[in-house]
């Protein structure tokens, strides 16, 4: 029997798809949308997609390791109070014990023991050379004062006859030992100075080279204890000085005094002695006749420290300085 259209479109269209086999209509259908979206040529398949359970963190082990933040709970993440699905940062990295490995703290141990050692011999040297130095420097410096050494003076009353080359063969007659500053026959004034007996010319040099003011005070001591200074300059007739230290008398006045017996100058009665030769010195003065010839002399004397500025020489130490010269 044949179907009649009556006009209608849906009539008509059900018409259609009546005619249509049901199996038929879907494979056409799935055809259609393959030949509109078609697949690309070799692309990988896509990973499936992870799913969470509400409440579960997300446990990226790989970067956690790489960086070195996983944290005890296994996850560098903690979840959100308001939103579990929301994670942070997790800070329980922060809270873990900061002990050393037992390797490094054997080695920590180790350095503050050198340490503690090496501050305590430095403290040791340093106490010593604050604290018991001085107290050495003073035991040397008494040892040298205390030396069996003379002065051993020489007569200048006899010398003011010679010339400088007379004067320095007797000197040496007497087998001392002497540091010739100024030599004899030179153009310039002579200069002669005595040596201590258990001072050789090398030590003194040593010492003369660094400055008298700048040596220690046992180092001084050694040189200017039984030692003495002869200089003569011959301008308008002689003038003749010697120059000591004097450790032994203690006073300026007995200073003075011990000079004019050693070298006999209070022959002709009592000199006159006074305070102050115009600088600074206690002094006694008076004349005398050698030779055909009349001579003024001084003895005057301060204290040593004023000549050399040697911390912990004694206090009553003198320097004495004796002069002759033309009248």
């Amino acid at each position: 029997m044949q179907h009649k259209s009556t006009g209608n479109p849906r009539e008509a269209g059900r018409g259609r798809h009546a005619s249509i086999p049901l199996g038929d209509s879907k494979q056409t259908a799935q055809q259609d949308i393959a030949a509109r979206n078609p697949a690309p040529v070799d692309s990988p398949p896509a990973p499936p997609r992870q799913h969470l359970t509400p409440g579960e963190p997300h446990k990226p082990k790989r970067l956690a390791t790489e960086l070195g933040i996983e944290s005890p709970n296994g996850s560098p993440y903690r979840p959100s109070r308001s939103n579990p699905n929301v994670h942070y940062l997790s800070g329980d990295i922060l809270a873990r014990p900061l002990d050393l490995p037992r390797r490094e703290r054997i080695g920590l141990y180790l350095a503050i023991a050198i340490a503690v050692v090496i501050s305590g011999v430095f403290l040791y040297f340093f106490l010593d050379a604050t604290a018991n130095a001085p107290a050495r420097e003073l035991e040397k410096m008494e040892e040298s004062l205390a030396r069996d050494v003379s002065l051993d003076l020489p007569d200048m009353v006899s010398l003011l006859g010679l010339d400088d080359a007379a004067i320095d063969a007797k000197l040496k007659e007497t087998g001392a030992t002497f540091f010739e500053r100024k030599p004899a026959g030179t153009a310039e004034p002579y200069e002669i100075i005595k040596l201590p007996q258990d001072v050789t010319l090398l030590q003194a040099g040593e010492l003369y080279a660094l400055g008298v003011s700048k040596l220690t005070a046992p180092q001084a001591a050694l040189l200017l204890n039984g030692s003495w200074d002869l200089n003569i300059e011959r301008k308008n007739g002689i003038n003749m000085s010697l120059h000591y230290a004097d450790f032994k008398s203690g006073s300026l006045d007995n200073a003075i005094t011990n000079a004019l017996v050693a070298e006999n100058l209070a022959q002709n009665g009592e000199p006159d002695r006074g305070e102050d030769d115009g600088y600074g010195n206690a002094y006694a003065t008076g004349s005398l006749a050698a030779a055909d010839k009349n001579y003024t002399w001084t003895v005057s004397a301060c204290p040593l420290k004023q000549i050399y500025s040697v911390a912990g020489l004694p206090d009553d130490a003198v320097y004495v300085g004796i002069r002759i010269k033309s009248a």
